[in-house]
C-alpha cells in the first residue's frame, strides 16, 4: 500500500489499514486466512506499475494472481476470473494484448504447481479437484454473508419457519436453483459493466496500430490504476452481489479500496460505513473469541483427539493467565450474540450492499478528459510511448513554428 501511493497519502492509507477494527479482529485475533491472497493482489498492481514492458507486466500479473488463488479460492473467484473477463473485453474493444500474456502467467503457475504435485505422488487433477471441493463448502444462499442476500435469507427463514441462522436456511430446489442463478447473473452483469466502463490505456502502440497514437484516450485509465479498480470492485461485486459469501469475503475489497479512498475523499464515508457494519457483524458472529474445539468426529482418530481435548482443558484450568480469560468472557457477556442480533444484521447487510453500490457508481464514473489526472498511485516515471505522446501534444498546443520534430 505504501509503495502504491504518494507519500502524503501513503501514511493515511497505512493508518486506515492498521487501525481498521475489522483488520484487528479479523486477522490478528481470529486468524482468518485473508492476508496472503490480498497481498498478492496488491503485488500485481505494483508489478504493472514497476515493469516497463507491458507484456511482461501482464505476465507477472497472471503469475501473482494465480499464486493468490493458490492461497484461497477467493483469489480465483474475486481476482483471476474477473480480470480475465475484463482483459477479454479490452481485447475485443481495442485489440489489447494483455489477455494473452495474463493467461500465459496463469498457465505457468498451474503447470508448475501440477508438476510439483505429481512429483510428490499426487494426481494430475489435484488443483482442479481442490477448487471443485471448495464449491461444495457451505453452498448456501448466504453463508454468514453481509450483503442483501442475508436479508433475503432471513425473510425466507421466517417464511419457512426453519430454526437456526441465515446460513442454516435450506431451500427447495425449485426456489434455491433460481435464486442462485439470479445471484450469478447479477454479479456477471456488474462485472460486464465494470469491464465496459473502465477502459485500459495501453502503451503497446506497435501492436495496436499507429491510429491509437493520435486518437483521444476517452478517459482510459493507466494500467496500474485500471487494475486496482478492477480488482477492488471485482472483489466487492462478488462478495456483495454473489451468493455463498461469508462474513470475511469483503476483506479483500476493503483493503484494495484504500488507495482509492485516500485519493477520493468522497469515498471515505462509504468505506468507513462498510468497515463499521463488518465490525459489528464480526463481533456479533465471533465476539472476542469463543472457546470452541474442532469436533472430534471429523478427526481420523477420535480417541487420540479426546485425550488432546482433555489436555487442552486441563492446561486452560491451570493457566496463569486465567484472569485474562475471565476478562474475555466477561466482555463477551456484554457483546451481542448472533441469535439476538440476527434481525439487525439482516438490515445492516442490506445497508452494506447499498454502500457497495454507491462505491461502485462513484468509481465507475468516467473521468473528464480536461480534468487533471488524479494522483491515486505513486508517480514512477513516464514510460517511453506515453512520454512521446505527451511531448507531441505539447508541441501541437504551442502552434506552428515551434520546431517540433515530426
Amino acid at each position: 500500500l505504501y509503495r502504491l501511493l504518494p507519500a502524503r497519502q501513503a501514511w493515511l492509507a497505512l493508518a486506515l489499514f492498521w487501525l481498521n477494527p475489522w483488520f484487528i479482529l479479523h486477522g490478528a485475533w481470529h486468524g482468518f486466512w485473508e492476508g496472503p491472497h490480498v497481498f498478492f493482489g496488491l503485488l500485481a498492481v505494483l508489478a504493472v506499475r514497476r515493469i516497463a514492458d507491458e507484456r511482461l507486466a501482464w505476465f507477472a500479473v497472471g503469475i501473482l494472481l494465480m499464486v493468490s488463488a493458490m492461497f484461497k479460492p477467493q483469489g480465483l473467484v474475486h481476482f483471476v476470473a474477473p480480470l480475465g473477463l475484463y482483459l477479454g473485453i479490452q481485447f475485443l474493444r481495442a485489440g489489447q494484448l494483455g489477455l494473452l500474456w495474463y493467461v500465459a502467467g496463469i498457465a505457468a503457475v498451474v503447470a508448475g504447481g501440477t508438476l510439483w504435485v505429481v512429483g510428490l505422488g499426487g494426481p494430475v487433477t489435484a488443483i482442479a479437484d481442490n477448487y471443485l471441493s471448495a464449491m461444495t463448502s457451505m453452498p448456501n444462499l448466504c453463508s454468514s454473508c453481509m450483503n442483501g442476500w442475508r436479508a433475503v435469507s432471513y425473510l425466507l427463514l421466517q417464511w419457512f419457519e426453519q430454526p437456526g441462522f441465515t446460513e442454516d436456511l435450506r431451500l427447495p430446489p425449485h426456489l434455491g436453483i433460481p435464486l442462485h442463478g439470479f445471484a450469478t447473473l447479477l454479479a456477471l452483469a456488474a462485472l460486464l459493466i465494470l469491464a465496459w466502463r473502465i477502459r485500459l490505456r495501453s502503451v503497446l502502440h506497435l501492436h495496436i496500430g499507429r491510429a491509437w497514437q493520435t486518437r483521444n484516450d476517452g478517459g482510459a485509465r493507466p494500467p496500474d490504476r485500471a487494475l486496482l479498480i478492477v480488482l477492488a470492485l471485482s472483489s466487492l461485486i462478488m462478495s456483495q452481489l454473489g451468493a455463498r459469501a461469508h462474513v470475511n469475503h469483503s476483506y479483500a475489497a476493503l483493503v484494495l479500496l484504500l488507495p482509492l479512498v485516500v485519493a477520493q475523499r468522497r469515498l471515505l464515508a462509504t468505506w468507513l460505513g462498510m468497515v463499521a457494519i463488518h465490525f459489528f457483524a464480526h463481533l456479533a458472529t465471533f465476539q472476542l473469541g469463543r472457546s470452541l474445539v474442532l469436533p472430534t468426529r471429523v478427526l481420523p482418530d477420535p480417541a487420540a483427539a479426546e485425550s488432546l481435548v482433555s489436555a487442552i482443558h486441563a492446561a486452560v484450568a491451570n493457566d496463569p493467565h486465567a484472569g485474562l480469560l475471565r476478562w474475555q468472557e466477561s466482555i463477551n457477556g456484554w457483546l451481542p450474540t448472533q441469535s439476538s442480533a440476527e434481525p439487525l444484521l439482516a438490515i445492516l447487510a442490506l445497508a452494506q450492499t447499498v454502500c457497495a453500490i454507491l462505491c461502485m457508481v462513484q468509481l465507475l464514473a468516467r473521468p473528464t478528459t480536461n480534468a487533471p489526472r488524479q494522483g491515486v498511485l505513486r508517480a514512477g516515471g513516464t514510460r517511453g510511448p506515453e512520454r512521446h505522446r505527451a511531448t507531441d501534444a505539447a508541441c501541437r498546443a504551442s502552434g506552428p513554428g515551434a520546431g517540433c520534430r515530426r
